[in-house]
């Protein structure tokens, strides 16, 4: 996979000494470029009540929209996106800055913003654009076969948000009520800019369906905007913004200093809350934005078990700012859980069970469900941070079993022992361990030696001649 970078001279004096030429081939990383669609190339998206699919064009494998240029002084920057497979059968979002795009063009982060593989809404159609402050705006088309009707939607990150990612939450323009059903194409209306009066308002265009209709959709404009853009400032993020820690251990963050409307005033970090007995260490201090410093949490080896909340502030001369982080000390690895639901040798459990077991404080928890003890079956398995889990669907009439094993930072301790339970029975089912009595069977598949049927219209029996002591089965 790579990003094409054409470069185009424009010799309007002598139209002919013009060049239009292939000037970089940027790696970049792999990512599945075409969404499947089927029966034909534009059935991608699904809607709610229709079968009717809508167009995602990924099937072009390129940009879905202009790349969007922005000269920061320090650097420049194109940023551009592409409707992708984010996840099997999932649509997304492929997003790309590209740095010093004159020069030497690198691609200074990328990433798929793809909520979907979480929420099951596709995310298609985008287009991208960066504000005064170098945050970034990506808007797009979102539908689910259920009930989320074809919508316009947004998301975005601040210019020291972690790279590669969109974690600035999510916006609605406008929420569809209907679908369109007569129609597969789902236009290029889809544009994101910059007002220029303050260099950060954002103006998305895209389009929307209000009612289900033939070919109903509508144009819908919206505006928004972030915070930190505007007056110079700073902004403070960390990442990640927790973690876990077994005693003895650091605990590091990466604390991001970003850079609004141009500000360079040195930021000097500090942090409180941190477990009683430990120290707290930055790698640079103070931080000249956008740049960055590491907080390591040191000499834990007589903290406190629990989770603290550390303040980290950025003082400046004109403004302070302060983020939070997580931190969870644990002493030991926890105890396996003792499983609770459903019960040792519970019949008649529902095909999707929602399984229970106690807390033992771990900070995750993985359950497996298998068709023998040896776990060598295992048809279900997740892991999961709290004390229960609703199951996939299993076979009715069958027997199961199921472990819980429990982890934290200090360590993973497996379950010691099981729980069995058969599923409830389904119409027709003969119980576990029972074989049915098969009084005749037939699929026709070699032919219908035997079997006759009567002539004339309107007759509608079959019989066949050898049944038992010569009697006919019809």
């Amino acid at each position: 996979d790579a990003l094409n970078l054409w470069k185009f001279d424009a010799d309007f004096g002598n139209p002919p000494a013009s060049s239009f030429v292939l000037s970089n081939v940027l790696p970049i990383a792999p990512y599945d470029t075409q969404f499947p669609c089927s029966p034909g190339s534009r059935s991608c998206i699904p809607q709610p009540d229709t079968s009717n699919k809508l167009d995602a064009l990924s099937y072009r494998q390129r940009p879905m929209f202009r790349l969007a240029y922005r000269n920061y002084g320090s650097h420049e920057s194109l940023v551009t996106n592409q409707t992708v497979e984010a996840a099997t059968g999932m649509a997304g979002v492929r997003w790309w800055e590209v740095r010093s795009p004159d020069s030497s063009p690198v691609v200074y982060q990328e990433g798929t913003y793809a909520s979907g593989v979480a929420d099951g809404i596709h995310r298609w159609m985008g287009s991208i654009a960066m504000d005064g402050a170098g945050n970034m705006a990506l808007g797009y088309s979102a539908s689910d076969a259920t009930s989320t009707y074809p919508s316009v939607w947004y998301t975005g990150r601040l210019s020291g948000d972690p790279l590669g990612t969109m974690p600035q939450g999510e916006g609605s323009i406008i929420d569809g009520t209907g679908s369109q059903t007569g129609s597969q194409r789902w236009g290029d209306y889809t544009a994101m800019t910059v007002d220029p009066v303050d260099d950060c308002t954002f103006w998305y265009v895209n389009e929307w369906v209000p009612t289900t209709s033939s070919v109903g959709w509508q144009l819908r404009i919206g505006a928004f905007k972030f915070d930190e853009c505007g007056s110079p400032d700073f902004t403070l993020s960390s990442s990640p913004a927790s973690q876990d820690i077994c005693v003895g251990t650091d605990a590091d963050y990466t604390i991001n200093v970003g850079q609004v409307s141009g500000y360079t005033d040195p930021v000097t970090l500090s942090a409180s809350g941190n477990p009683a007995g430990t120290t707290t260490a930055f790698s640079t201090n103070p931080v000249v934005p956008p740049g960055s410093s590491t907080l390591t949490i040191g000499s834990t080896g007589g903290a406190a078990p629990g989770s603290y909340d550390i303040d980290v502030v950025g003082m400046a001369p004109t403004s302070t700012h302060t983020t939070t982080v997580g931190l969870n000390v644990f002493a030991a690895a926890p105890a396996a859980p003792a499983l609770t639901s459903p019960a040792n040798n519970a019949v008649n459990v529902p095909v999707a069970p929602t399984y229970t077991w106690s807390d033992t404080g771990a900070s995750s928890y993985t359950i497996e469900v298998a068709t023998d003890t040896a776990f060598t079956n295992i048809v279900d398995s997740a892991t999961v941070s709290g004390t229960s889990y609703d199951g996939v669907a299993l076979n009715t009439s069958t027997t199961y079993y199921w472990r819980v094993g429990a982890g934290n930072a200090c360590g993973y301790t497996p379950s010691s022992t099981y729980f069995t339970f058969t599923t409830e029975a389904a119409p027709g089912d003969c119980g576990p361990g029972s074989t049915p009595n098969i009084l005749f069977s037939d699929d026709f598949e070699s032919g219908a030696p035997g079997w006759t049927t009567p002539g004339g219209i309107g007759a509608n029996t079959w019989a066949l001649g050898a049944g038992v002591s010569g009697t006919p089965h019809s």
